[in-house]
């Protein structure tokens, strides 16, 4: 259940011993904002729906600075920055087609090269945006080399060309649950509803 509501204010002005010429002011938000409230996640809340929400990850954060360097690099090399939307329903078939046997090319674990190795997807599987077959995403390993994250082909038989729509990354399983964890927590916050758009940035 949801509800969309248009804000607008009232201000009534007196003071004693005065004839006020304009007691009353009434004005609108200086944009015509939509305040959704709904009941549709885990508690009941309301946000301005106009206002797109923002999922930022840093290069810094220790625990999915590997992630990270992986999305900076599908966002602005692929993708343009383009926002996501949330289908979080698809999830399990999306991660199969790009990750697993529904792929025409599955992800294969490479544990010598990066400890606790798991596949990360851009975009991600819970996305419309997602579910991409592997045989078609760039593989690749982000290493955090001379004080800054770089990206590598994961594989000699498999170069990336900066055309594919999709990004494999080989990253550790405590850097991939950290980056879904705050997409997670995230979702919940501002109140990120099914096939709404969201966006996602990288920082240092």
């Amino acid at each position: 259940m949801r509800d969309n509501i248009r804000t607008k204010y009232h201000m009534y002005i007196t003071a004693t011993g005065t004839t006020p010429t304009k007691p009353n002011v009434s004005w609108e938000l200086p944009y015509q904002a939509n305040l959704r409230c709904d009941a549709e996640l885990t508690t009941p809340g309301c946000v301005f729906s106009d206002i797109r929400a923002s999922l930022k990850y840093s290069l810094s954060d220790p625990k999915h600075a590997a992630a990270s360097a992986a999305y900076s690099f599908a966002q602005g090399r692929l993708r343009d920055w383009a926002p996501l939307t949330r289908a979080d329903g698809l999830s399990t078939a999306n991660w199969k087609r790009t990750c697993e046997e529904g792929s025409s090319d599955p992800f294969v674990l490479m544990y010598d090269e990066v400890p606790g190795d798991t596949c990360d997807e851009f975009p991600f599987a819970g996305s419309l945006e997602g579910g991409t077959d592997g045989a078609l995403c760039a593989d690749i390993i982000p290493r955090y080399e001379d004080g800054a994250w770089w990206i590598y082909p994961a594989r000699t038989d498999k170069p990336f060309t900066y055309e594919e729509p999709f990004v494999r990354a080989h990253v550790s399983g405590e850097a991939n649950s950290s980056a879904g964890g705050k997409y997670g927590a995230l979702v919940k916050s501002v109140r990120i509803l099914d096939i709404e758009k969201y966006n996602v940035s990288v920082i240092e």
